[in-house]
């Protein structure tokens, strides 16, 4: 009897929908309250299960390396030409040379499976290639980026050395040019060289008014050495004047107040000041005789002072006399010799100009093209590694800070979900049995 109402009404109750079932916010609110002890410990379940599994995954670490492509030329605006960053780049990516790799190193290729990251930083010509290596493979990692880019180096060489071998026949054609204009300008050397020794006889007879002319100005460099000890000796002597009228003031003024105090002891004198009497008396004569022993030695210092004047003048005196000797050779010195030395310079220059009129332009063209092309050979360059292949500080998987909050959210998503679900459940039973109750 009551199986017919329980066949018909949970289906009659699916269908209907009364504004009392609503759940308003306050009702998921207390029935995450309710659940909450459940909630959270779904959530630490999930937590700590992520924490458990990442601690026992393998430590990655990424073992990377940055090179400089290979500098095949130089552009118009004077920069380096790179070889084609995206060729490269796919060749590496594409692994192009895994296989190389392996067989250089002896590695097993069923064993490792390589797998590179290529990078160009932003702003800059330069690549950055990582991959990713257990924490106990890190040292094979490491060999298998430098033998990486010892195979792109030796790709890169075999480019480069055909460009180089193109620029050096340039170069050898160029400086054969050179060769051929140096022989017709060797014809205008001799001429060059024959006026030349013309004007080496000149500069012979030259030379012996040259030596006079250094003699007088040795005579006059050292008497220039005698005023200047003569001017040393002078500074000292005024050093030393100003050092005896200092102390001829002190010595006076010592006198003065020594002749002060003595008189006043003399008005109040006493049987008992007889001794202090006799020691300002003979104070004071000390005194007055050392202050005419700094006279004599001021007025001395004068006298020498007056003296060495003397001596400085007549020294400056014979330098005058010296220098206009030394300009009568001079004059006789230019006065034929070199005149005619200037009208030889004169035909050499002829010469000259008619020697780099056309060939010297030519060459130094020439020359100018042998130096842009060395130039452009000089900028040819390898791969270099400005980083060597290094190892990551840290483990950059498993990321376990990570994996613990994305399990703690599910978690406690998952939870709320089944605490909702079983409030449901629990509902739906108790409207199920009251209304049997009913019944």
């Amino acid at each position: 009897m009551t199986d017919q109402p329980q066949q018909h009404e949970p289906a009659h109750h699916r269908v209907e929908m009364h504004p009392d079932d609503e759940i308003e916010l306050m009702d998921y609110l207390l029935v995450i309250w309710k659940w909450k002890w459940r909630i959270i410990l779904i959530t630490f379940v999930c937590m700590v299960a992520a924490g458990v599994v990442s601690f026992n995954m393998p430590r990655i670490h990424e073992v990377s390396m940055i090179i400089e492509p290979a500098v095949i030329g130089m552009q118009e605006n004077g920069n380096p030409l790179f070889l084609d960053l995206v060729n490269m780049k796919g060749k590496i990516e594409n692994g192009l040379y895994n296989t190389r790799i392996l067989n250089r190193l002896n590695i097993n290729p069923r064993l490792t499976q390589l797998g590179f990251k290529v990078v160009n930083p932003k702003n800059t010509k330069l690549i950055k290639i990582s991959s990713e290596w257990e924490q106990d493979k890190i040292s094979t990692g490491t060999k298998i980026l430098a033998q990486l880019a010892a195979e792109m180096a030796y790709d890169a060489e075999k480019a480069l050395q055909s460009k180089k071998e193109d620029l050096d026949m340039q170069i050898t054609v160029k400086q054969n040019e050179i060769a051929t204009i140096e022989t017709q300008r060797k014809d205008i050397g001799k001429q060059i060289a024959t006026k030349l020794n013309e004007i080496a006889k000149i500069e012979t007879q030259r030379k012996d008014l040259d030596k006079q002319i250094l003699l007088k100005l040795s005579d006059i460099q050292g008497k220039k050495n005698q005023i200047k000890l003569q001017q040393a000796i002078l500074k000292n002597i005024g050093e030393r004047k100003t050092e005896l009228i200092q102390e001829v003031k002190q010595v006076k003024n010592n006198t003065e107040r020594l002749i002060q105090q003595k008189n006043r002891v003399v008005e109040g004198k006493s049987s008992e000041e007889n001794v202090s009497l006799l020691l300002y008396f003979t104070t004071v004569q000390q005194n007055v005789a050392y202050f005419n022993q700094l006279n004599d030695r001021l007025n001395n210092l004068k006298s020498n002072e007056d003296r060495i004047g003397a001596e400085i003048e007549k020294l400056e005196k014979d330098i005058n006399d010296i220098n206009t000797a030394i300009e009568r050779l001079k004059i006789q010195k230019t006065e034929g010799l070199k005149a005619n030395a200037n009208d030889i310079n004169t035909e050499i220059e002829r010469l000259k100009i008619q020697k780099t009129e056309g060939l010297q332009a030519n060459v130094n063209d020439i020359k100018i093209e042998i130096e842009r092309l060395n130039i452009k050979k000089s900028y040819i360059e390898n791969i270099k590694v400005l980083k060597e292949p290094e190892s990551s500080e840290f483990p950059i998987k498993p990321k376990k800070k990570r994996n613990v909050v994305l399990a703690g959210a599910v978690g406690f998503m998952l939870a709320v979900f089944m605490a909702f679900f079983v409030e449901y459940l629990q509902k739906a039973r108790e409207e199920s049995m009251i209304k049997k109750g009913l019944k």
